[in-house]
């Protein structure tokens, strides 16, 4: 059984589990700045600013996304991406990154802290 780095629940009542072996070998193997947003991660997906889905992702993925810094006219974000499962209220992690661009032009927002109705 896979040892799990952490499980925590989105603003859509799904639970996100990441693996450890997706933080190793996927993560910080691709994406080394990441060592040190762990908590930004959770974070991330606990409070996102933004759930999104991406048409060139497959169609049960989708993406959070959060603002970490703000200066001047320059923000950071950190950049989740999962699969999740409908029936089970179940996700899990596939990868994450920090970006300084927000989310794509052609991204369908599924959940925006702003517009939150509930």
């Amino acid at each position: 059984m896979t040892k799990k780095r952490f499980s925590i629940k989105d603003p859509q009542d799904y639970t996100v589990t990441l693996h450890e072996d997706t933080w190793q070998d996927h993560i910080l193997d691709r994406h080394p700045e990441m060592s040190r947003h762990l908590e930004d991660m959770k974070d991330t997906i606990s409070d996102p600013d933004l759930i999104y889905r991406q048409p060139d992702l497959h169609p049960k993925s989708v993406v959070y996304m959060r603002t970490i810094s703000q200066e001047f006219n320059t923000s950071e974000y950190v950049i989740v991406a999962a699969t999740r499962d409908e029936e089970k209220k179940r996700g899990y992690v596939k990868t994450a990154f920090s970006s300084g661009t927000s989310e794509p032009p052609d991204a369908e927002i599924i959940w925006n802290r702003h517009e939150e109705t509930s």
